[in-house]
């Protein structure tokens, strides 16, 4: 299938909100696509069992037509799923034709915690309120081992990282230190140089809110239910007239 014309997008790897996290702070469409979903021939790889190449639009519409182009059983993915999705079949009406009506949306309760901010908090009773209007049926949902979750993560994530990053030793391929004293020295020293320091970034949270970027939200569905994210996404943006980003230069 071929993308459309005037379509902007990206691709990235998603492991634990690479690409979702990204698409919040932009004012854009953020995708992780169900596991095997997408090939993960060519990745990269991170973490093993959560990457997931993931798609960035500008609007809902686009994600549609690029997960379209994109979903599909890979031979050269061993982790590509084999049935379970039509690829080519996401379609939707105009989003002011669109229906929620008796759709059930959970909201957890753990994900309303101590420290959650006042503009969150009136963000998530608004999209709640918005979905109840529109005929959805909202409920309170527990997921009991929220507290876990970033302890199984992180875990998880150190492990398949180490292993995955062993290949990068500067003896097969890539950067080699120029170091002759010993292997292992070789090994501690062309990965201490060629892996570098991990930058991290700050967000002010002041100023976030002072320039205005939209608080955004996240949906998450069941294992290939990403024509009903997707369609509800659309109803969302076009209720609360979502600004898309624009260039411009163009």
């Amino acid at each position: 299938m071929k993308i459309p014309p005037g379509v902007k997008l990206a691709i990235g790897s998603d492991t634990g909100g690479s690409t979702r996290n990204p698409a919040s702070y932009c004012g854009v469409i953020g995708l992780k696509p169900t596991y095997g979903l997408v090939s993960r021939w060519g990745l990269i790889p991170l973490v093993n069992s959560m990457d997931v190449p993931g798609i960035l639009t500008r609007k809902v519409d686009d994600a549609v037509s690029i997960l379209n182009a994109v979903a599909g059983f890979d031979p050269k993915d061993s982790t590509s799923l084999t049935k379970g999705y039509r690829p080519n079949k996401v379609d939707y009406p105009p989003a002011n034709k669109l229906s929620i009506k008796d759709l059930k949306v959970g909201i957890p309760i753990e994900y309303h915690c101590t420290y959650l901010s006042k503009e969150v908090l009136d963000v998530w009773k608004d999209i709640a309120q918005l979905l109840e209007d529109g005929g959805a049926i909202i409920k309170q949902v527990s997921l009991p081992h929220t507290e876990y979750s970033i302890v199984c993560y992180s875990i998880l994530n150190q492990c398949e990282v180490a292993s995955n990053m062993a290949r990068y030793d500067g003896i097969e391929y890539g950067f080699r230190a120029n170091e002759h004293t010993s292997t292992e020295k070789l090994f501690a020293t062309s990965r201490h140089l060629g892996f570098n320091e991990v930058i991290a970034l700050h967000f002010n949270t002041n100023q976030t809110i002072q320039k205005k970027l939209p608080l955004s939200l996240q949906l998450i569905g069941r294992n290939l239910s990403e024509p009903m994210l997707l369609a509800l996404a659309k109803y969302i943006g076009n209720a609360v007239n979502f600004p898309h980003f624009v260039n411009n230069g163009e």
